[in-house]
Parts: structure tokens; sequence; C-alpha cells
């Protein structure tokens, strides 16, 4: 959809791609488990977070808000398959943290990379508005200080993403996009 609306898309995908591509071919299953792990604590992390801020009580268009609830929520359910087969594996915790910081630095990196890119096709990147709206994000309880809050919890020793609190605004959520029926029984009672 953002290429056919002219958004330089393609080759971001293109550079992720040669990126997997060089990881994939330079180091062992067990690294990559633990990049997997990563990237699902991450994503599953945003889910939980996104969720349980309300980010998504804006203007945002309600078919889009039910689309992403509904991704989120997959986020959630499975931000432990990775990380599972990873300690299975018997995968240690130097490996998790060390993958984890490296796997932060590219998400980041990557992240503002194409957040500028958008912004400067759009003619946003010269829009105050933007960039004030963008550093709420940054405040005391907002959404980004709040996702480091959960992602340092990686670092732990005895650390399993299900230890991360799910607050009964999933459940809000749920109910207020009208996609209950089709996530019942998705999680289980907590």
């Amino acid at each position: 959809m953002l290429a056919k609306e002219g958004y330089p898309v393609a080759r971001h995908a293109r550079i992720m791609e040669r990126q997997i591509k060089w990881l994939t071919e330079h180091t062992s299953l067990k690294t990559r488990l633990a990049m997997a792990a990563c990237v699902e604590h991450i994503t599953g992390s945003m889910g939980i977070v996104g969720l349980d801020s309300g980010i998504l009580e804006t203007t945002v268009d309600e078919r889009m808000k039910k689309v992403w609830v509904w991704h989120l929520l997959e986020e959630i359910d499975h931000r432990s398959a990775s990380f599972d087969l990873y300690t299975h594996l018997r995968g240690g915790y130097i490996r998790r943290v060390t993958v984890m910081l490296l796997v932060f630095l590219l998400t980041t990196w990557h992240h503002t990379r194409i957040q500028w890119s958008l912004l400067l096709y759009s003619g946003d990147i010269w829009r105050w508005s933007v960039f004030r709206e963008g550093f709420t994000l940054w405040k005391r309880n907002g959404f980004y200080r709040v996702m480091m809050r959960s992602l340092f919890t990686f670092f732990k020793p005895g650390f399993h993403p299900s230890h991360i609190h799910i607050r009964d605004a999933l459940g809000y959520r749920a109910h207020r996009y009208r996609i209950e029926r089709e996530l019942a029984g998705y999680f289980p009672a907590t």
C-alpha cells in the first residue's frame, strides 16, 4: 500500500533482506533462534504496551484499529515460542543478551532510518507538530519509555516472556473493536 502511494519502501525491504540473508549464512541455528526470541520479545512488548497504553485510542481509522488490535494480540500470543525452543536447545544467557543488544541496535537503526525516509517523502519532516507529537512517546509514561522497561526485563537471568504482566486492558480492547468472538479462548485466564 505504501509503495502504491509512492513511498520508498522497496529500498528498505531490500536492505533488510540482504541483512537477514547475511545473518542466515554467517550465524548458527542457536544464534538465529536467539535473534528470533529477541524479535519476538520486542514485538510482544510492543503489543502489550500498545494495548495497555491505549495508543490506538486516537484518530486512527476504526478499520485499521481492528487490524492493529488483532496484530498486537497475535504478537503477544506467540511471544514465547522461539524463546522456549532456544532454551530447550540449551541456549545460554550470554548469547541471549549479546544477541539482544545486536537486535535492539539493528531494530532501532532500521526503525529510525525508515521513519526519517517516510517523513521526508511526505514532507512532514519539516513540521514541528509531528516532532512534538513524537516526543510525547518518550514522556514519563509514554509508549517508548514503558516499552524500554519491558525490554530490559529480557536481561534478567531467570527471564521468561510469560513473566511480563498483561493488564485487563487487553480484554477491553478486544471488546471495544468487536473481535472478542474471533479471539474467544485465545488467551488463558490469568
